[in-house]
């Protein structure tokens, strides 16, 4: 189960990382000018605190394995990339078009059961 974890901990970092770059340096990008466009004046500090706060998700998620006592941090850091994975849902229907939900579902539902592995299957 330790193995599934850490795979799966791999992706939401990947992800998490991945995200805090378009989100944090790619604001010139035709469509998160649209985005930010649609949401209104607020959506680039938001698009910041979320590329910073997904920036430390993905170190976090992976941190454990090269500094073994943080790895009690591990639900925790699951549990803020699964409240920002269920915050992002409604941003993305009210700023996009054609929002993509069924890749933060996906996400959301790793992140929760990382919390549920790190807490009960198989603590750090």
């Amino acid at each position: 189960m330790d193995i599934v974890l850490w795979v799966i901990q791999v992706i939401l970092a990947v992800k998490c990382l991945t995200t805090a770059l378009s989100h944090g340096l790619q604001p010139g990008k035709e469509v998160m000018r649209q985005s930010i466009a649609r949401f209104g004046a607020g959506a680039r500090s938001l698009h910041l605190a979320a590329a910073i706060l997904l920036l430390c998700a993905s170190l976090f998620l992976l941190l454990p394995a090269i500094v073994r006592p943080l790895g009690g941090l591990l639900p925790y850091v699951a549990g803020l990339t699964a409240v920002l994975m269920l915050v992002s849902i409604p941003l993305h229907v009210k700023s996009r078009e054609d929002p993509k939900l069924f890749a933060g579902l996906i996400l959301l539902a790793l992140a929760v059961f990382t919390v549920y592995g790190r807490l009960v299957l198989a603590p750090f």
